[in-house]
């Protein structure tokens, strides 16, 4: 006779086996962008490099996060409870507002044509880019730190508590990670202001990429992350913004 604990586990065997048949595409389409642009023209700056032992490591480190998701207390990549317009549409929407206000800001303050990746290298340079970040910062490193202190450390507690601290403190490590690289690569560009708009536009969409990440699954994080690089760094940053330039 089958127990409901049978049918539990062979539930969760079974969303774990569709999210890891969804995350070898999302791995193919890295191979892709990564062969894309090594063999094409690109117009990239030195932050935006990418080694295919780097794809292969991200490749590994996704892996990881999908088999400790729900461990995590995440939902799998297609769960059937959770709704398209909750998956796909409600977090991209919020991406493309974060975008908008991206490109507000760089009204007032415009970054240097040096920074930016004009279209159509954008296409490819930010498909990848955005993949690559969501697996490390959110199917990764956010389900591994919420695994291990409200699984391991804390015996399943405070879970909902942890995700708040974690998500807050890694949109804040990749605000400071971003800040290092523009003062890197682009010191001319780095002011107090140009950093507190950047820290209000990333606290904001990494943070929301971990609740809805939380709430619709990783594809949700991502189309959050999509619909905020399909504003600010293709149409507007990679194209329309960059005509101010040559006027």
């Amino acid at each position: 006779m089958r127990t409901l604990s049978d049918s539990a586990g062979r539930s969760e065997k079974t969303g774990v086996a569709m999210s890891l048949k969804i995350y070898l595409g999302l791995v193919l389409a890295m191979i892709v962008l990564q062969g894309l642009k090594t063999i094409l023209p690109l117009q990239i700056n030195p932050g935006q490099q990418t080694s295919w032992l780097f794809i292969a490591v991200v490749a590994v480190l996704g892996w990881i996060g999908v088999n400790l998701t729900p461990k995590a207390g995440f939902p799998e990549m297609w769960d059937s409870q959770i709704s398209q317009t909750r998956r796909f549409l409600m977090p991209a929407l919020i991406g493309v507002g974060a975008g908008v206000v991206m490109f507000l800001f760089d009204i007032l303050q415009p970054m240097d044509t040096e920074a930016q990746t004009i279209f159509p290298d954008s296409l490819v340079v930010f498909a990848l880019a955005g993949l690559v970040e969501e697996i490390i910062i959110h199917l990764f490193l956010t389900t591994l730190l919420i695994w291990l202190i409200s699984e391991v450390v804390l015996r399943g507690r405070y879970q909902n508590t942890v995700f708040w601290i974690v998500a807050v403190g890694g949109a804040i490590l990749y605000w400071l990670l971003q800040m290092s690289a523009i003062r890197t690569y682009f010191p001319e560009q780095f002011t107090v202001l140009f950093a507190l708009q950047i820290f209000l536009v990333i606290v904001v969409t990494i943070t929301a990429g971990a609740y809805f990440f939380r709430k619709g699954g990783f594809l949700a994080a991502l189309s959050l992350r999509y619909g905020f690089y399909l504003v600010w760094h293709i149409i507007w940053a990679g194209g329309i913004g960059l005509v101010r330039y040559f006027m």
